[in-house]
C-alpha cells in the first residue's frame, strides 16, 4: 500500500470508529439504563462483557448501507427498476425471527449472533475488530467505576435517522463507587 493509502485507511478507521461505536454505545446504554438486573450482572461478572458487546451490536446496529439497482428486478413481490436507490437497513439482519430465536429480546449470553452491524462478505468493515474492542474496553471500564445508572427523569429522548442513527443525547444519573480491587 502506498504512504496515501494507509493514510486514507487510518482516516477511515477513525471516521468509522468515531461515529458508528459511538451511536450504537448510546442505543446499548439507553436500553441498559433501564435494565438495572443486567447492569448487576455485567459488574458483577465482566466475562459476559464479549457477549454484551455481540448483543449490542446485534440488536442497536446503526449504519444503512446506498446501493443502486443495476437491472429490474422483483423481490419480495416489490418491483426494483434500474438506477433507483434502495437502503439496505442492516439494523434489522439482527431481528429477523427467521434465523434468530426470540430476536427482539436482549440476551448477552446468547449462543448465536446473526447481526449485520459491519455487513458481511467483501463489504465487511475493516474496523469491525477495532470496533468490538473499543465497546469492550469501554463496558468494563464504564462497570469498573459507574456500577447502576439510569436515565435523567425528565430529560428528552430525540432520535436521527439515516445512513447512520444516533441519539442526539443520553443524559445518564449514576450512582459512584470506589474502583475494584485489581
Amino acid at each position: 500500500m502506498t504512504h496515501e493509502k494507509v493514510l486514507q485507511t487510518c482516516y477511515l478507521l477513525f471516521l468509522g470508529g468515531m461515529d458508528t461505536v459511538t451511536n450504537v454505545t448510546g442505543f446499548a446504554w439507553r436500553y441498559l439504563a433501564g435494565d438495572p438486573e443486567l447492569q448487576e450482572r455485567l459488574a458483577g461478572d465482566f466475562s459476559l462483557i464479549p457477549g454484551f458487546v455481540e448483543e449490542a451490536l446485534r440488536m442497536f446496529a446503526v449504519v444503512s448501507v446506498p446501493r443502486i439497482v443495476t437491472q429490474d428486478a422483483t423481490r419480495f413481490g416489490v418491483q426494483f427498476r434500474e438506477g433507483q436507490m434502495v437502503i439496505c437497513a442492516l439494523m434489522l439482519g439482527g431481528r429477523d425471527a427467521r434465523v434468530e430465536r426470540d430476536p427482539n429480546r436482549f440476551d448477552p449470553e446468547r449462543d448465536s449472533k446473526h447481526g449485520l452491524a459491519f455487513s458481511s462478505g467483501p463489504h465487511l468493515c475493516i474496523g469491525h475488530g477495532l470496533a468490538r474492542t473499543e465497546m469492550r474496553i469501554l463496558t468494563e471500564e464504564w462497570f469498573e467505576r459507574i456500577p447502576a445508572f439510569v436515565i435523567e427523569p425528565g430529560s428528552g429522548q430525540k432520535f436521527r435517522l439515516g445512513m447512520v442513527n444516533s441519539l442526539d443525547s443520553l443524559q445518564l444519573q449514576w450512582w459512584e463507587t470506589l474502583p475494584r480491587d485489581a
